[in-house]
C-alpha cells in the first residue's frame, strides 16, 4: 500500500518466510512432526527462485536457506527415528530442494534410504551428493563425514 508521501507501508503484509519459521520454531521445541511438515509445505524450491532479489543481503538469504535445512534434517531425523523412513526421505528431498548443496540433508536421505533396505537409492543419493558438491566445492571432495556414511553404509550392505 502507498500513502499519499509515496511511502510504502508493508504493516498487513504476511510472509511464507514469517509463517515458515512460526512453525518450523514450534517444531523443533516441540519435536512436532506436523508443524515441520507444515513448514516445509511452504518450501516450493531454492530461495526467492525467480525473483530479482538483488536488494536482499547474502547474509539474509543464507540465514533462510540454512533455516529450510534445518528444519528439513530434524524432521528427517525425527521420521527415521520413529521407522518411517520413506517420510524421512521426503524430508530429506524437500529441504535439497531449496538447497541441493545441504550435505547434512543428502546424509539423510542415505540413511532413510538404507533404513528402507533400497540400496540403489542410496547409490543414486551418493552420486547425486557428489555432482552438487563438485559445483561448489573448490576440491571437489565431499565432507568426510558423508564419505563416511556412504562407506558404512554400503559395507554394512554387503557384509550382511
Amino acid at each position: 500500500m502507498c500513502d499519499s508521501a509515496y511511502v510504502y507501508r508493508t504493516h498487513a503484509i504476511a510472509l511464507d518466510w514469517a509463517r515458515f519459521q512460526e512453525l518450523a520454531d514450534h517444531g523443533a521445541k516441540r519435536n512436532s512432526t506436523t508443524d515441520l511438515w507444515d513448514a516445509l509445505a511452504l518450501v516450493r524450491g531454492p530461495v526467492l527462485d525467480g525473483c530479482y532479489h538483488w536488494w536482499l543481503e547474502t547474509p539474509l538469504m543464507e540465514n533462510i536457506r540454512a533455516e529450510i535445512v534445518d528444519a528439513a534434517d530434524l524432521l528427517a531425523e525425527l521420521e527415521l527415528d520413529a521407522s518411517r523412513p520413506d517420510r524421512s526421505a521426503r524430508a530429506a528431498r524437500q529441504g535439497l530442494a531449496s538447497d541441493p548443496y545441504a550435505e547434512q540433508l543428502w546424509r539423510a536421505l542415505m540413511r532413510a534410504e538404507y533404513e528402507s533396505g533400497n540400496m540403489s537409492r542410496v547409490h543414486e543419493a551418493w552420486k547425486a551428493c557428489l555432482k552438487a558438491v563438485a559445483e561448489v566445492s573448490a576440491d571437489g571432495d565431499p565432507h568426510p563425514e558423508t564419505a563416511a556414511l556412504y562407506r558404512r553404509l554400503t559395507a554394512a550392505r554387503r557384509s550382511a
